[in-house]
């Protein structure tokens, strides 16, 4: 037993100086994480930064790190069940994972708007709504994306239930559904009525699938047509749907796991019946610091004059919706504006739309108070 003891101790010594060992003999392949920084110089008289500056190279140096974190993840994953890091990943039922944070008090309704909010809220989309139309005879319509958690509550574990029965979308739309100026657009109910016959969102990502896309974007055409008849849905048969298996979404890759999930991914492309064709972009300016530059501005035109002008300002959710949506306009400018839904009276003054439409996913409304 002695021995025994002493060997559990230098094999627990050797685990422990095994990644530094690694460093220098590479008996693992090198699997860096990043851009390793160059190492920090000593400097006796400039010694207070140093300290962070080499924990930040060694860090980076690790060879084994990404592989030691990814190893952790799916020991906590399958051993115990859990997420390795539950505020940012929850784990729910048969494989479908869901953001948490703020998207879990979202569900369950316990970061409502005050009335005060509701108030400020529906002045600023009246103030633009009431310019727009005075200015160009536009109309200013709203849609609201549902969170994969208000479509999919069934596979949520069970730690995760409802508070409050109403959520702050259903605020707005009790709010404003009665205002005149603004065209509110629920698509969460002709989500949960199509769910039985396909499924809508990704398992492992926050978002839609083309599907799903597409059935949100049915609801806001048919909306759009009653105000602009020449609008009709684009069909699907306009485009061409291909699949294939791709490894998990987002939430697999928050866990380092993507390669233990497997998702079936749809992609909708214009087929030779589609008049949208792409156009030269403005050159709009991407807020600092916004991850997607190349994606900020996309612009279409169908040379249709019986059909409106559109700017449309959305998120990533709008990717599968953007090859129909572009289909209903003269000219459609697509405007990714970092998840704030701001006003942007200087896009509008250059376009001069008819149709002005914010797609916005339901976490993040909030903007609507943060900027103007």
């Amino acid at each position: 037993m002695k021995w025994i003891r002493y060997i559990f101790i230098l094999v627990f010594i050797g685990l422990l100086y095994f990644p530094l060992i690694n460093n220098s003999r590479h008996f693992i392949t090198k699997t860096y994480e990043g851009i390793i920084p160059t190492a920090p110089k000593l400097a006796i008289n400039h010694l207070d930064p140093f300290p962070k500056l080499y924990e930040n190279f060694f860090d980076k140096r690790l060879e084994l790190k990404p592989w030691l974190v990814s190893l952790n993840s799916k020991l906590k994953i399958k051993a115990l069940g859990v997420a390795p890091n539950p505020d940012k990943v929850i784990m729910g039922k048969s494989g479908w994972l869901f953001l948490g944070g703020n998207k879990i008090a979202e569900y369950q309704g316990t970061n409502l708007f005050t009335n005060n909010e509701l108030k400020k809220i529906k002045d600023r989309l009246d103030a633009r709504a009431i310019r727009a139309k005075e200015k160009f005879g536009s109309k200013l319509y709203f849609a609201i994306i549902p969170l994969k958690h208000a479509v999919y509550p069934e596979y949520l574990p069970l730690f995760v239930r409802k508070v409050k029965e109403i959520t702050r979308a259903d605020q707005l739309f009790s709010y404003l559904g009665n205002d005149s100026l603004i065209t509110m657009i629920d698509v969460k109910e002709d989500l949960i009525n199509a769910k039985s016959s396909h499924l809508l969102y990704y398992k492992t990502d926050n978002h839609w699938n083309e599907i799903g896309g597409n059935i949100a974007y049915k609801k806001i055409a048919s909306v759009l047509h009653k105000d602009f008849p020449a609008i009709n849905p684009t069909g699907t048969d306009l485009m061409i749907m291909d699949s294939s298996q791709n490894a998990g979404g987002g939430e697999a890759i928050m866990l380092n796991a993507e390669d233990w999930y497997h998702e079936l991914k749809y992609d909708y492309s214009p087929g030779p019946q589609c008049k949208a064709k792409d156009a030269q972009r403005r050159g709009y300016r991407p807020p600092d610091g916004f991850p997607y530059p190349w994606d900020y501005e996309n612009v279409r035109i169908t040379s249709d004059s019986t059909l409106p002008d559109a700017l449309i300002f959305r998120d990533s959710f709008c990717d599968a919706l953007l090859p129909f949506l572009a289909e209903n306009f003269n000219r459609s400018v697509f405007i990714f504006d970092a998840w704030q839904y701001k006003a942007n009276y200087d896009m509008v003054d250059a376009e001069k739309p008819k149709v002005i439409l914010y797609i916005a996913i339901e976490s993040e409304l909030d903007a609507l108070l943060k900027y103007e």
